[in-house]
């Protein structure tokens, strides 16, 4: 027997202050602790009880949550369900297609007009839910492509997705095949009729097959750079296997291509972080290691702390401090105007002090990053004291006239 009797019950029962405090943050954080509750509800632990015992609240253990049924009418209504909710535009095609038949087989038209008035609660309700699976379908195909990071379990998704979108285009096309029933559509001769299938024609189905095609396109975009991924990652274990067997360059021609392509001698030191996982951090190994960087963390703070309470002698030092430096717009300017490369041109200036060869290295490839829409990168490369760099020369006509000699 259920617990209320009627929706006026109900609404008396959850209308009240208290009930929608309780049931507007169990609704956003879809559970909390029965003692988080106690104090949100002035200390009434009866009253809580009370909301279980009517089936509105469920406790399991510590925590409570919202019946099912509240929650799921809670969010049907707002729209707000992430769950691609297919079967229900089924049922409702499937409802539609009992009804008429019902209503082509009905003699008495009052039975009839019950009949008809099924098909219409059916169809009112049909297109907001094609709308908003197609809605929502595409907000889950992006969050699981940016935020999932296996990249296995991410493909299955992808692909568990891509079914839902197949489907949903093959139910678009059964309610299609519905409003095109002519026969039934002119013997009900009902005008709400006629304007929910325009409505549901022209307003629900015409926008949502246009999304669908849009979204399949993206979805077959993802699944290709997944398969590139995985090209990738399965072309760098090969590399990873041969370097570790000691045979990568006899093998292939990774020297060729390394030598061969310049723009590596510019791209950054990748950096790779690898957090470690909770399991070791929670055995004595991990309980070591954290222990052994908090102790060097509070040595560095009390290593700082004396420093700032010391002040050095040459802070109190009046005398100005001369410090070199570099002024690359000068220096590039100088290059434009001379005939040689860069990287001989920089290991040939004159600086305000001494520069050793790793330093103007370094003053070389800031300059060529600095300045790379005006420097010519010939693809040439030079070797200067076991140090290979690239050729670069100013954009501009000295540069091809002495590319050309």
């Amino acid at each position: 027997m259920p617990v209320f009797q009627s929706a006026d019950q109900l609404l008396r029962d959850i209308g009240g202050k208290r009930e929608r405090q309780v049931i507007n943050h169990l609704f956003l954080q879809k559970q909390a602790r029965f003692d988080f509750l106690v104090e949100l509800v002035g200390g009434d632990e009866r009253f809580l009880q009370r909301l279980v015992a009517k089936q509105i609240l469920v406790r399991q253990d510590d925590w409570v949550l919202l019946d099912d049924r509240i929650l799921s009418f809670l969010e049907r209504f707002m729209e707000v369900n992430e769950d691609i909710q297919n079967y229900e535009i089924d049922e409702r095609i499937g409802a539609i297609e009992l009804n008429i038949r019902l209503f082509q087989e009905e003699q008495l038209w009052k039975r009839k007009e019950a009949f008809l008035h099924k098909v219409k609660k059916s169809m009112s309700s049909l297109g907001r839910v094609v709308k908003r699976n197609v809605i929502d379908l595409g907000k889950q195909v992006q969050m699981d492509y940016k935020t999932e990071v296996n990249p296995k379990v991410k493909e299955i998704k992808i692909h568990d997705h891509n079914e839902k979108a197949k489907k949903l285009r093959t139910l678009i096309g059964a309610i299609e095949e519905l409003l095109e029933n002519r026969t039934f559509f002119q013997e009900a001769n009902d005008e709400m009729l006629n304007r929910l299938a325009i409505e549901l024609r022209y307003d629900f189905l015409r926008e949502a097959k246009v999304n669908l095609r849009e979204l399949s396109q993206e979805i077959v975009g993802y699944l290709n750079r997944i398969e590139e991924q995985h090209a990738i990652h399965r072309k760098l274990q090969e590399v990873k296997r041969l370097k570790d067997l000691f045979e990568l360059e006899k093998r292939t021609n990774v020297e060729q291509l390394v030598n061969e392509q310049i723009s590596l001698f510019f791209a950054p030191r990748p950096f790779v972080s690898t957090p470690p996982s909770l399991d070791y951090l929670r055995s004595d190994d991990g309980g070591a290691l954290v222990s052994k960087i908090a102790n060097k963390l509070r040595h560095r703070a009390r290593q700082n702390a004396s420093r700032a309470g010391v002040i050095a002698k040459k802070a109190l030092d009046t005398a100005a401090v001369k410090e070199m430096r570099i002024n690359y717009p000068k220096i590039k300017q100088a290059f434009f105007e001379g005939e040689q490369d860069l990287f001989n041109f920089v290991v040939d200036y004159t600086f305000e002090r001494e520069v050793d060869l790793q330093e103007r290295v370094k003053v070389f490839c800031k300059l060529a990053l600095m300045y790379e829409d005006q420097m010519h990168f010939t693809g040439m490369t030079n070797v200067h004291q076991q140090i290979r760099y690239g050729v670069i020369l100013p954009f501009n006509p000295k540069s091809k006239a002495l590319q050309g000699k």
